[in-house]
């Protein structure tokens, strides 16, 4: 049981630490040419692994499942890649790393609204606090260097967190269960050709002999790591591990982005930081009580 424990925490503890690696990538790397790396490596990484893995297949999916992955894939894909590196061009990668871990929260709510799905208090408290801590990292004044349009860029990466949650909506909607792995390399496939179009017209103003071979590595770090060993890692330690404590886990997230903008890129930990993200640890640890 201790080393599931590992993986869910290390697996949430990846997905965080790579915010401030597109923080880092983006001033170098066109939006959609960092995506187009990034579903091609975790397709081409994660491919090999589909064809002797236990579980559902392809073959047991319906034209409406095929539909609910397609949706997937736009709005858990590109959508939030797209709303998440744009909205890092405006503000911190501290400030992301804290407002992205609200997205148990955004589901929560989202399942009210699209699925009628109703809560308890609790987790009517753990809206709250999210909330609270969205409003108190808006307070914080990062270097401009840093976060030349904070406003912005946070509501750009809030965008991201409303497609990223209806990525979960609609995964629950699928009639079939498809194993991890092919899961994982449909909709990695799908945004792929749906980035396609969009990164050929980035490449006509790119010029990709500028940029330092240490800077092509990050799209790569970040495939191999968020897209590939942080969904290994989720899916072993939920194999042990029941859903609703793995939640509590999701903490690791805003902890471990924050600590890697602070060593990786310098950020500062200001007052309004440390409020939101213990508010948002707060949101997290109350929304896995109420389940």
């Amino acid at each position: 049981m201790r080393l599931a424990y590992l993986q869910l925490a290390g697996a949430m503890a990846l997905v965080g630490a790579n915010i401030p690696v597109a923080k880092a990538a983006i001033p170098f790397i066109p939006v959609f040419i960092f995506s187009l790396i990034r579903y091609g490596v975790s397709v081409a990484v994660l491919a090999p692994f589909v064809a002797h893995e236990p579980g559902g297949r392809f073959s047991d999916m319906s034209r409406s499942d095929w539909g609910y992955i397609t949706l997937q894939a736009l709005c858990g894909g590109l959508l939030y890649m797209v709303f998440m590196l744009y909205g890092l061009q405006y503000t911190s990668a501290m400030t992301a790393g804290i407002i992205t871990s609200t997205v148990p929260m955004g589901v929560a709510l989202l399942a009210l609204i699209l699925l009628g799905e109703k809560f308890g208090p609790l987790t009517g408290a753990a809206l709250i606090l999210a909330m609270v801590g969205i409003l108190a990292v808006n307070a914080a004044s990062p270097r401009q260097d840093v976060a030349p349009w904070p406003l912005l860029g946070n509501a750009l990466v809030g965008a991201a967190v409303i497609a990223e949650s209806l990525f979960v909506i609609f995964a629950r909607r699928m009639a079939a269960s498809l194993a991890p792995c092919r899961m994982a390399v449909a909709i990695n496939a799908i945004g792929l050709l749906m980035v396609a179009p969009f990164a050929v017209s980035d490449l006509v103003d790119f010029s990709p002999s500028s940029v330092p071979l240490e800077i092509w590595l990050l799209p790569v770090l970040y495939a191999l790591t968020s897209s590939a060993l942080a969904l290994i890692l989720w899916y072993r330690g939920l194999s042990v591990v029941p859903a609703s404590k793995a939640a509590i886990f999701t903490s690791t997230f805003p902890i471990s982005a924050v600590a890697v903008s602070i060593i990786f890129l310098g950020e500062q930990l200001q007052w309004a930081h440390g409020i939101g993200l213990a508010c948002v640890l707060a949101a997290i640890f109350i929304g896995t009580r109420s389940r």
